[in-house]
């Protein structure tokens, strides 16, 4: 693990971001947070999610997965450390997806290196993975990518 207190500014590695689980998961609200779409605004694509936040998360803690479908705490941490290492996928400062979402598969808070927590929103519904993560500037990002970018470790359990 790597020496690295709140807001420090040192980069971190993904194999050295600390993954916790809260005590008493919180069950989250549905869609996008009301205040990731006040802060939208037009962005061109910023590449993937990881790119982005490389190096800039000290710990994840994961305050809610679905049961239904992670099986496994290891299986949410494999996912979430996918997403952080994917060279694939589609991030900007606005929604570039037409649907409602409906309730997210993990939420989480971060805690960056520098500057101010964060939360994270993954939805991983029907081969497609959906996020909002507010960055250590206090402004939020969505991502997308598909499921054939992740690989086969960070998958949903299909064989139980």
């Amino acid at each position: 693990m790597v020496a690295c207190g709140q807001n420090s500014g040192v980069r971190v590695a993904v194999k050295d971001i600390q993954i916790t689980f809260a005590k008493t998961p919180v069950a989250p609200g549905f869609d996008v947070p009301k205040e990731a779409h006040e802060h939208m605004r037009a962005s061109d694509d910023l590449g993937p999610l990881s790119h982005v936040v490389a190096g800039h998360i000290a710990a994840i803690t994961i305050t809610w997965s679905d049961d239904r479908q992670f099986k496994t705490p290891q299986e949410v941490e494999n996912l979430v450390r996918q997403l952080l290492t994917t060279y694939v996928g589609t991030t900007s400062t606005e929604i570039d997806w037409p649907e409602v979402l409906t309730y997210p598969s993990i939420t989480a808070t971060v805690e960056h290196t520098s500057g101010k927590k964060g939360r994270w929103l993954i939805w991983y519904r029907e081969k497609t993975v959906r996020s909002v993560y507010q960055d250590r500037r206090g402004n939020w990002l969505f991502s997308w990518l598909y499921e054939k970018g992740l690989n086969s470790q960070s998958k949903k359990s299909e064989t139980k």
